[in-house]
């Protein structure tokens, strides 16, 4: 269960990621 949990908080910190810090991520690199 402790498992299950911890991947369903992995994928909702993901998706709750700006995308604007994503983008600015790129354009550093």
């Amino acid at each position: 269960m402790v498992e299950v949990i911890s991947k369903k908080n992995e994928a909702i910190e993901f998706k709750t990621l700006p995308v604007e810090s994503i983008k600015n991520l790129k354009v550093r690199f």
